[in-house]
Order: structure tokens, then C-alpha cells, then sequence
């Protein structure tokens, strides 16, 4: 139940940033939200125990995932992901 709550928050975050044009609209927006959290936090939500759960619903409610972007500068576990995304979402090139 909280790790959909957290997935709640984070879409929330997403949608509200594209709407406002607070964050460029490049690429998923909530994949990098999830990823900056995942850098804040020091773990995947899979790995976390209930009180850190709770601990990361609660830093939600206080911060905004846009505020904290910088953390996937230079990341490359980040931009590995991100290309594999993009590269899925292309329509495949005739000949290719």
C-alpha cells in the first residue's frame, strides 16, 4: 500500500511539473522523478522496509522531485536507462 502511494506521489509530482512547464517536457518525466528518488533515498522502493517507506512518503509530501534533478547529472546508470526507454518507445527503421 505505501509503495503505491509513493508511485501516486511521484506521478502527481510528474503530472503537476508538465502542466505547470515548470520541468521541459524531454523524455518520462516521472522515469527520472523515480530515478532522483531512488538517488535521495540510497535504495529501490523494492529493497525498503516499512519505516523507510514511510520515511520516503513523508520527504515526498515535504520536497518537490524537481528541486533535486542535479542528482542525475553525469549519472550513467540513469542515461543507460534512459536510451533503453527511448530506443523501445522509437518505431523501428524499414531496413533496420
Amino acid at each position: 500500500m505505501l509503495r503505491r502511494r509513493i508511485s501516486a506521489a511521484v506521478a502527481a509530482q510528474s503530472v503537476e511539473d508538465e502542466t505547470n512547464l515548470r520541468v521541459p517536457r524531454t523524455g518520462n518525466l516521472s522515469h527520472r522523478y523515480n530515478a532522483v528518488l531512488k538517488r535521495v533515498l540510497g535504495k529501490a522502493r523494492g529493497a525498503m522496509t516499512m519505516p523507510e517507506l514511510e520515511a520516503a512518503l513523508a520527504w515526498l509530501e515535504r520536497n518537490r522531485l524537481a528541486d533535486h534533478l542535479h542528482l542525475l547529472d553525469g549519472d550513467t546508470r540513469y542515461a543507460w536507462s534512459a536510451r533503453q526507454r527511448r530506443s523501445s518507445w522509437m518505431p523501428k527503421r524499414p531496413g533496420a
